[in-house]
């Protein structure tokens, strides 16, 4: 006969209560399963528990030793109990973010914020990567969450998209072209122009539709991201394109958002490896995320 937790329940209970029957009644079982369990128990471990004195059981001091020894098991199994219950309420945990660095200028800073406000004992950790890397850290279970545009065709991946967005101009407040509610293609030629870098690939679909469309640029600057174009923008160095309207990084002083047409179509989105669940503090992140994406009405 092997030793049973069962067993072991009943014998803390003994050893607490002192007696049979209060034993029965934590366990709230009848007294002759409690004395059975405690003569199984007896057996199993090969020597005496318990002197019998006028139908009462007396621990013995090898009891005695026992008992301490399951006291220290019960301790690590409420360390355990207490660890779980902090994770499923969130009392507890890591959460790590990989993003594209359109998404950690503006849009994830806000979306943190809310998210440590409403679990404050959680450690966010947060690093910006180019497309690639983020899908890479992702993919190996580096990072909880991957912040990336769209479409991936990584087979190995969940994907959560965002409403698909679409393109905007972007111009200084004084700039004429700002008293238009729209803004056409046609309109840009000649401008001055704060460009995406040749290698972006959002940068190679407006060349391609300038191309199409006959249309020249006079780009003064090439940037890497879309909130440095912001930034220059909001300075007066000329307008710009960008798509990412949804995630707010165009929220500047002095700067004009305008819908531009024809419509560019843009997709973002959240990426998880399919390798291992989602945990709950990534997925209360992924519903804070999904609640402050606002994609500009097409």
């Amino acid at each position: 006969m092997q030793i049973n937790l069962r067993q072991i329940e009943a014998f803390r209970a003994f050893m607490i209560a002192g007696t049979v029957s209060k034993a029965a009644e934590i366990m709230h079982v009848t007294q002759p399963a409690v004395s059975r369990l405690l003569s199984d128990f007896e057996h199993c471990v090969n020597f005496k528990l318990f002197e019998r004195d006028r139908k009462r059981l007396v621990p013995t001091n090898d009891c005695e030793a026992l008992y301490r020894e399951v006291e220290k098991s019960y301790a690590g199994l409420e360390h355990i109990r207490r660890s779980a219950e902090s994770i499923a309420e969130m009392k507890t945990g890591k959460l790590r973010i990989a993003a594209m660095p359109i998404f950690t200028t503006t849009f994830l800073p806000n979306v943190i914020s809310q998210y440590a406000r409403m679990f404050p004992n959680i450690k966010i950790s947060m690093w910006n990567w180019p497309r690639e890397e983020v899908i890479e850290w992702v993919l190996s279970q580096q990072f909880d969450l991957g912040f990336v545009t769209l479409p991936s065709d990584e087979e190995a991946l969940h994907v959560i998209e965002f409403p698909v967005d679409d393109a905007v101009c972007l111009l200084p407040e004084e700039h004429p072209l700002a008293r238009k509610h729209e803004i056409f293609i046609e309109d840009l030629h000649g401008q001055d122009f704060i460009a995406m870098a040749s290698n972006v690939f959002f940068r190679r679909r407006l060349d391609d539709l300038l191309k199409k469309h006959k249309v020249k640029l006079n780009i003064r600057v090439e940037v890497s991201t879309a909130y440095a174009a912001s930034k220059l923008v909001s300075a007066g160095l000329g307008i710009s394109i960008i798509g990412f309207q949804g995630l707010g990084i165009e929220r500047l002083p002095g700067l004009i958002v305008r819908r531009f047409r024809p419509q560019i179509p843009f997709s973002t989105g959240i990426i998880h490896s399919k390798q291992s669940s989602m945990s709950k503090s990534a997925s209360e992140f992924l519903k804070i995320a999904q609640s402050t994406f606002e994609p500009m009405p097409r």
